[in-house]
């Protein structure tokens, strides 16, 4: 109704997906004003920037319906306007921001932060198996057996959103750290994408149908770097993270009754210096479909995750011999090598972790999951570690070990917050980035990054 309204008053009549545009990047201008962080969207002007598989087309956003949206917006003095604003690494980009005429309207039709959350995604999606390595297609379950077969599976995140609504999850990092991850890399690489304060919110994937996949996504918390995550804070409070040790692995020997002792992925006869190696090379080996596959799979995940470090793993000579070690290591379950289990191991993970959290959110505590480890305030650490093993042994007959990933020294870990709060004010309301694209902030604003903005919504009396 807000945005019917607002239509008519920029005086736009437009095609279904110019609306659609108009909507998002409206939504995006009124996230960046009223979390008060860095008000400005970029706004990609290249029709390349629109083509098949980026981000705007995964919005659903075209390039023609996209600049006649931004055009009725500055022809009616509703935004601000700066062409080619330099940034690193992106080059020249437009930018934009909501003017007090625009923001007028947000008060007038009381637009809130709930409404720009419930936009950007189903609490349940169900996709198509992958093409050539692409995400699988949307499958509709609005109506029929599918609707009806989401339908426990929404009530489940609905009720753990709820709780995450409920508390202040935030993370704190000093401008230094905040530089060196999300402004400029000292390995030349991309920027990180800095989270987004309004994706407090999780969802469910499920892949072809209900029983495979169904981990949850969406939590900002979830993209952030392993080293950062000491930096979050529940309610204030310092966080711990728990996982499941090689629950992959476990999960197929639970299916035949069997567990393992040991040392789940180094063969003997390799050196340790290859464990990290060998962890890769079981995943590609539970999600490939063939031995060609899994070769495919290990040596994307080893360029990606270990670099350069082992460039000899990267050739079929290596791989072949050290898939056939894994296997003789793990002959009760090397059947289930190159079978595509990884899906339906998801979704009993995926289980567990619904379980877990429904437990602790029945005790009142706040917990984000991380796929097999999750994150809780640190006062919570024995009920976690309690949730985990039952839940496990609830969904597949044993309880799986749990490791901590952080902080392995508690001592240091309260070094290090304590020195945290000292040198980082909190900004006001949460970084904003945006679901459109991303402007990097100015330094000033990157101290605290809020999972949901500590202010009131601004009433009319605020704008008078």
């Amino acid at each position: 109704m807000a945005v019917r309204d607002l239509l008519l008053e920029v005086g736009m009549k437009p095609t279904k997906k110019q609306k659609e545009a108009f909507k998002v990047i409206v939504a995006n201008l009124y996230a960046a004003w009223a979390t008060r962080g860095n008000p400005f969207l970029v706004v990609p002007k290249r029709s390349s920037d629109y083509a098949s598989g980026s981000r705007q087309r995964a919005l659903y956003l075209t390039y023609q319906p996209t600049m006649k949206a931004v055009e009725v917006l500055r022809g009616g003095g509703f935004i601000e306007y700066h062409a080619g604003f330099y940034t690193k690494p992106e080059g020249r980009r437009t930018r934009i921001r909501a003017t007090s005429k625009l923001t007028s309207l947000f008060i007038k039709h009381r637009f809130n932060l709930t409404c720009v959350e419930l936009l950007s995604f189903d609490l349940v999606q169900l996709r198509g198996p992958k093409v050539q390595g692409m995400r699988g297609a949307a499958i509709d379950i609005r109506r029929g057996v599918h609707a009806a077969s989401a339908r426990p599976h929404k009530a489940s995140v609905a009720k753990i959103n709820a709780g995450l609504a409920s508390a202040h999850i935030d993370l704190h990092l000093d401008e230094e750290t905040f530089i060196r991850h999300y402004i400029s890399r000292q390995d030349g690489k991309k920027p990180l994408t800095p989270p987004h304060p309004l994706r407090n919110r999780l969802y469910r994937v499920f892949n072809e149908n209900f029983n495979l996949g169904g981990r949850f996504y969406g939590h900002w918390a979830q993209g952030i770097p392993r080293d950062l995550r000491s930096c979050i804070r529940i309610d204030g409070e310092p966080v711990v993270e728990l996982d499941y040790k090689a629950i992959h692995p476990t999960l197929l020997y639970a299916e035949r009754g069997e567990s393992f002792e040991g040392e789940v992925y180094l063969p003997a006869s390799y050196t340790k210096e290859y464990r990290p190696v060998f962890k890769l090379l079981m995943l590609a080996a539970v999600n490939a479909v063939d031995l060609n596959s899994a070769f495919k799979g290990a040596r994307h995940c080893i360029h990606k995750v270990l670099k350069h470090t082992f460039p000899e793993c990267l050739k079929d000579t290596w791989l072949r011999p050290a898939y056939e070690a894994l296997k003789t290591m793990h002959e009760p379950i090397g059947g289930m090598f190159f079978t595509r289990a990884g899906l339906r191991l998801q979704r009993k993970d995926s289980k567990i972790a619904e379980l877990v959290m429904l437990t602790l959110l029945d005790k009142g505590v706040i917990t984000v999951p991380i796929h097999d480890s999750f994150l809780v305030a640190q006062q919570h650490e024995d009920a976690l570690r309690e949730a985990m093993l039952t839940c496990s042994r609830a969904v597949c007959g044993l309880s799986i070990p749990v490791d901590k990933k952080h902080p392995k020294d508690m001592s240091q870990h309260e070094v290090l917050t304590d020195e945290v709060c000292k040198t980082a004010p909190v900004m006001e309301g949460g970084l904003s980035s945006l679901l459109l694209s991303l402007s990097p902030p100015s330094p000033v604003f990157t101290a605290f990054i809020g999972s949901r903005p500590p202010h009131p919504q601004p009433d009319r009396a605020a704008v008078a």
